[in-house]
């Protein structure tokens, strides 16, 4: 139907797919990719619709269908105007409302937002379509320091809290948690009564706090060998605080709950090793969010490694992991030799990647990976026209028709050579 209104709006159907609202089936046809699902739009900071998320109306298949649950969540693909890493959903209407009072809350999805606004909490936003990233912190900072997360209280949103409070540590941002008992999610949190979210608010925890006291809890501290676990693990993000004083108190907190001296923390702590979870800008590296997704659904299907555009091994990959892997796959060599932590960043890509998709579509993961590889060397195919349009008509100026002859050369080798 959307494929339909947009026609009849004048819109052809590459334009419809370029903006995310369509994907090229395996038979060459396009089709709504937010079909059965209720639509959110996603807006930048002046109100203006760039993208779409849309959610399944039901949480689960009816009964008796042996297929893989669909993801409750999918988003457009990113566009011109559309970068999800540098996107945060609803901050249009949050932000005057962050600023009045001083603190901004983060929580994972649109539902959530939406049933914080019609509470009255109006400083609450939600990242858009991509795990938390450095540059959507910087964006929120500019607002207020101080932020507070609200992630779900599954295996996944644990996983995503834990990435979030490291950057928010390298970022140098203030974070607290939010913690809801005997609730999934702050959606279902404020339906039962909105004094639940406005008691978590006010029971907020510093972000390193409550991870320390997640890992004293869940693993425990009656033996070495569990202490050592939980240092190992919050040590290294402990390490790149740029504050003394901050940096201090927290070892003083983490001696304390593992019961401990002061000084064998300290003295642990110039041993860990920092994890940074670094991620370039998009605008240093248009298309990095592209590989890591590639990167991604190659990692998790296997036999994508044949589909790889040659030309593809010929990029400068910014990203370690992502290089890595095609590293790996560019001389056949195995790919299960990978180091442990190369392994964990494709396994969180491939995360990423799939939770945009409706599994529920068989081959989705294949036309997904073919979507994103066209549109990759589409856009470098314009950002090379961009080029050579601006050096020919340098040499038109300059009245050279040799160089002008020599540019005409070279873009049309430039373009073959992308498209192999």
């Amino acid at each position: 139907m959307l494929l339909r209104f947009l026609k009849n709006k004048g819109y052809i159907e590459k334009e419809i797919s370029r903006a995310g609202l369509l994907v090229l089936g395996e038979k060459g046809r396009y089709y709504d990719r937010f079909r059965g699902r209720i639509m959110f739009p996603i807006n930048n900071i002046a109100g203006q619709v760039i993208a779409f998320t849309g959610r399944t109306l039901e949480d689960d298949l009816p009964a008796g269908r042996q297929v893989q649950t669909p993801a409750k969540y999918i988003n457009s693909a990113e566009s011109p105007i559309y970068t999800k890493g540098k996107t945060i959903y609803a901050l249009d209407r949050a932000r005057i409302e962050i600023r009045a009072q001083g603190f901004s809350v983060m929580v994972e999805g649109n539902m959530d937002v939406i049933a914080c606004h019609q509470a009255g909490f109006r400083n609450v936003v939600a990242v858009s379509g991509t795990a938390l990233t450095p540059d959507q912190l910087k964006i929120l900072a500019r607002y207020s320091p101080d932020t507070i997360f609200a992630f779900d209280s599954d295996s996944a949103g644990k996983a995503a809290l834990k990435r979030a409070i490291t950057l928010a540590v390298q970022s140098d941002l203030n974070a607290k948690v939010i913690t809801l008992p005997g609730f999934k999610d702050p959606d279902e949190a404020i339906k039962s009564d909105p004094k639940n979210w406005q008691q978590g608010i006010k029971t907020a925890k510093p972000a390193l706090e409550y991870w320390i006291d997640c890992l004293v809890l869940e693993q425990g501290i009656t033996d070495v060998g569990e202490k050592k676990k939980i240092s190992k693990e919050i040590l290294p993000v402990i390490k790149i605080i740029s504050n003394d004083l901050e940096k201090e108190h927290y070892l003083k907190y983490l001696a304390k709950k593992l019961a401990i001296s002061e000084s064998a923390v300290t003295a642990q702590l110039s041993k860990a090793k920092v994890t940074q979870e670094r991620e370039v800008s998009a605008q240093a590296k248009v298309g990095l969010d592209y590989e890591q997704r590639v990167a991604g659904l190659v990692w998790q299907e296997k036999k994508l490694i044949d589909k790889i555009p040659t030309a593809f091994f010929g990029l400068n990959f910014q990203d370690q992991a992502v290089r890595a892997l095609f590293e790996k796959v560019k001389h056949n060599q195995e790919l299960k030799k990978l180091p442990a932590e190369i392994k964990s960043k494709l396994d969180l890509y491939a995360l990423e990647a799939m939770r945009d998709l409706d599994l529920d579509e068989e081959g989705m993961i294949e036309r997904e990976f073919e979507y994103l590889v066209r549109d990759f060397f589409e856009r470098k195919k314009e950002r090379t026209k961009a080029e050579f349009a601006e050096k020919i008509a340098e040499a038109e100026t300059a009245g050279d028709r040799d160089k002008i002859k020599e540019l005409m050369s070279q873009f049309q080798s430039a373009i073959i050579d992308g498209e192999k």
